[in-house]
């Protein structure tokens, strides 16, 4: 069957592909698309390799482009679930590492993601709104923002794959849109949606890429089908691109090399004012996600940070702190010098006084939860937040103006977990460790002869620009009942 490439109700042109694959030859096709899983980026490892696997969920969305679930399955009645979409194309097509496998009459299934022609049809299909029914579910688009108007030419020239991404895949289109695909699905609201669609779509705030569209799956209980219930999750996101953009962690590479090649005068620290304004776009971003009253998102409302909040961050520090005593236990046979010498200084007192009693020391006024110290919300408040904050996840698109990215938490972590209301401070904490990195990464760039030096300029570089990041992110606002009410206090949990 031939799909015209231009339809009077899409929103796009669409460059042909030649026929969508079916159902049934999908399902046929389940072992191939296992095997191309497992070898990619966004597949989550496992102790065990998965045993089996089927294709859920097809859906033509026209222009011979299907969405598609694949599903891993595991022993003992486990499965993961992967947004998979799919078409059939000409071999010299894609690339070789988007084939999924050999289809008939010489044409090959691919990822869709790799076919120009396929990802203008998901950009279409997402933002028309209109929901495509299966037998197993219904993927259904939801559009708050009408497209801007397309540019002129091929598809191939139009958008583009970002490469190197570890748990979704991406990709950008000229009229200033970008698609990201979660891979790996998961029942609930993705908080990359839900965040970016409170701060632009209610809020307005345009320190965040505007939400444009998103696209959400309901997978039904399919009779006989014992290994997947029944959920409802988000699939894709439209978001706006923002474009001549650097990411934060090359902006101050780039700063720190051009400071440390040109002498490293500790008089004219680098980035500074950018780190200022860093700190005053991620103040506006938690003023928003912290002004919710009860007419807003349930999930978003505000609380109190309790005994047993401070009790069970404390649990978690100790335990994150003896696993990266065990890590540097095990890596102390391949340590020399000075990175010896530090090693066994930290190992000797961690095994004198202990994990728990060192950080009791380390944290003086997290010492005793038993007796707030105050009335009403003395330690500040929990409040949806990044969850996942550094140089990386921000855009610097013009002189010290800032854009924060990614919403979605630590891929990693379940759901559930990265959408809890958290103290703000676990942003600012990432953010500063990011600070530390960078400085001590540009130091690894340095000759031999220079690392000492440079080493003393990075790190006053360090101290500066956390505490420039600081300065910007409390300085000149008033007060934020989101924040502990003492500095001793937010340096304590800061610390933690």
């Amino acid at each position: 069957m031939l799909i015209s490439s231009a339809m009077d109700d899409n929103f796009y042109a669409v460059q042909t592909v030649r026929e969508t694959p079916s159902a049934q030859s999908l399902a046929s096709e389940a072992h191939a698309v296992v095997a191309y899983v497992v070898r990619q980026r966004w597949y989550k490892k496992r102790q065990v390799s998965p045993i089996g696997g089927a294709l859920m969920a097809v859906s033509p969305c026209g222009g011979g482009v299907s969405w598609a679930v694949a599903r891993l399955d595991y022993a003992k009645g486990a499965s993961d679930l992967y947004n998979f979409p799919v078409c059939l194309c000409r071999r010299g097509e894609v690339e070789p590492a988007a084939v999924i496998c050999t289809a008939e009459r010489g044409r090959v299934l691919c990822d869709a993601v790799y076919h120009a022609g396929a990802r203008s049809r998901l950009l279409d299909h997402i933002m028309r709104g209109k929901p495509q029914i299966c037998a197993a579910g219904v993927w259904a688009p939801q559009c708050f923002l009408r497209p801007p108007a397309a540019t002129s030419g091929d598809d191939e020239a139009r958008s583009m794959l970002v490469r190197g991404e570890q748990s979704n895949s991406s990709f950008m289109f000229k009229e200033g849109l970008v698609v990201k695909l979660f891979r790996r699905l998961q029942a609930g609201e993705n908080p990359d949606v839900e965040i970016g669609h409170y701060l632009t779509v209610r809020k307005g705030l345009t320190q965040v890429p505007r939400l444009h569209a998103r696209l959400r799956l309901q997978l039904l209980k399919v009779p006989g089908e014992r290994r997947v219930q029944a959920l409802a999750c988000d699939a894709a996101m439209v978001q706006q691109l923002i474009p001549a953009a650097v990411d934060g962690w090359t902006a101050v590479l780039a700063a720190l090399d051009r400071w440390l090649g040109a002498g490293h005068d500790l008089q004219a620290l680098p980035w500074l004012d950018e780190a200022r304004s860093l700190g005053q776009a991620s103040r506006a971003v938690h003023d928003a996600l912290a002004d919710v009253d009860e007419a807003g998102p349930i999930d978003f409302l505000p609380r109190a940070i309790t005994k047993a909040d401070l009790s069970a961050w404390k649990a978690a520090a100790s335990q994150q702190a003896q696993t990266a005593c065990n890590a540097l236990q095990a890596a102390r046979p391949n340590l020399t010098g000075a990175a010896a010498a530090a090693a066994d200084r930290l190992l000797g007192v961690a095994e004198r006084v202990g994990i728990h009693a060192l950080l009791q020391a380390l944290l003086p006024t997290l010492g005793d939860t038993s007796t707030p110290p105050g009335q009403g919300a003395p330690w500040g408040r929990c409040i949806r937040h990044h969850g996942d904050y550094h140089l990386g996840q921000v855009l610097l698109r013009a002189p010290r103006q800032f854009v924060l990215l990614d919403f979605e938490g630590e891929p990693l972590r379940p759901l559930a977990e990265r959408r809890r209301l958290h103290s703000p401070l676990r942003d600012l904490a990432g953010m500063l460790r990011s600070l530390d990195y960078a400085a001590y990464s540009a130091c690894r760039l340095l000759s031999a002869t220079e690392a000492k030096a440079g080493a003393v300029a990075s790190a006053a570089f360090c101290r500066a620009a956390q505490q420039a990041f600081l300065t910007g992110y409390e300085d000149g606002l008033p007060a934020a009942d989101f924040l502990p009410g003492r500095r001793d206090w937010r340096a304590d949990l800061l610390a933690l």
